[in-house]
């Protein structure tokens, strides 16, 4: 090398999927879960169905009087019911606006404390829609930690500071509600996915991500 060469820097490499570790491994969780149960046989897919999948009478049926009482399965499918989805369609769904709005949270609050809102969330939207069931459903699907991490996103994406922040935050928050709306409770996602719209869940993990956001921000180390 004479005086005047200078070394080269080689090109840094882009990872293949830009998003943080605990984002990556549970959309690889779900993934993998899709997959078992979509090659398992019926009898083996309705005991996935019996264990995971959230039935909101049954879950209240072990707090009445005459019930068994609360126990380890009877609470599972309170978190459970992600595992599993309905199909491939529902399935990508969820997994791309995990990556986009988990990611965020992630990154801005750690892998902790991230699967600790998609829990909560989850577990927030299933009762949630609890509270309005009068008959049997079985509700999967990771939706409701997924909109719960986009309310748990909006407090970054935003912030609460500025009048101006605030307004683009709840006109946000009025697009998201308007639109499950027009999917549930107006029957138009029965249409466009031929099964019923778990919009209340929705509703209310969205509602547990944004009131945990607010709850850890102030705690957590800004993280880049």
């Amino acid at each position: 090398m004479t005086p005047h060469e200078q070394p080269q820097r080689q090109p840094q490499r882009q990872p293949v999927f830009n998003a943080p570790p605990a984002t990556l491994w549970t959309c690889g969780v779900l993934i993998i879960c899709h997959i078992v149960f979509s090659l398992a046989g019926p009898g083996w897919q309705h005991a996935a169905l019996s264990a995971l999948g959230y039935q909101p009478l049954v879950f209240l049926a072990q707090f009445e009087a005459g019930g068994a009482g609360p126990s380890l399965l009877g609470i599972l499918p309170l978190f459970g019911h992600v595992l599993l989805h309905g199909d491939l369609m529902h399935l990508l769904l969820n997994t791309g606006f995990l990556l986009a709005f988990g990611s965020a949270v992630e990154r801005r609050l750690g892998p902790g404390l991230f699967l600790m809102v998609f829990a909560a969330t989850a577990a927030g939207g299933a009762l949630a829609e609890t509270l309005f069931v009068e008959q049997p459903v079985l509700m999967i699907g990771a939706s409701g930690a997924v909109y719960g991490m986009m309310g748990a996103v909006l407090p970054f994406l935003f912030g609460p500071a500025m009048p101006a922040r605030r307004r683009r935050m709840l006109e946000f928050v009025a697009v998201i509600m308007a639109i499950n709306l027009l999917l549930g409770a107006f029957g138009l996602g029965d249409i466009l996915a031929g099964a019923e719209i778990a919009w209340r869940a929705h509703i209310g993990g969205f509602a547990v991500g944004l009131a945990l956001s607010f709850a850890l921000a102030a705690r957590a180390p800004r993280r880049g």
